[in-house]
């Protein structure tokens, strides 16, 4: 689902979420593993984001133009703050 077509005019332009930053990745032999995670608060300029979606490991991804953003609030949160409703 892309959650940006069901996007409110009256949006805000602006919202604040909990980036989650890894200062390293570590290798096993089946796969790698994300180490030493750490969190910042971050604003996003709404209007930036291209396409949310919710993360295998709990936390929510913002695809941007040249990035990804993975955050800790979950996919519903973000949706919200976003001013999104999605239709079930």
């Amino acid at each position: 689902f892309c959650a940006k077509h069901a996007m409110k005019k009256n949006s805000n332009k602006f919202i604040q979420l909990t980036e989650v930053v890894s200062s390293g990745l570590t290798r096993t032999r089946n796969s790698p593993q994300l180490t030493n995670l750490q969190s910042r608060t971050i604003t996003i300029n709404t209007d930036k984001i291209q396409y949310v979606f919710p993360d295998s490991s709990g936390y929510t991804v913002l695809q941007m133009r040249r990035e990804n953003i993975k955050v800790e609030e979950n996919y519903d949160d973000v949706l919200q703050k976003l001013n999104i409703e999605v239709p079930y």
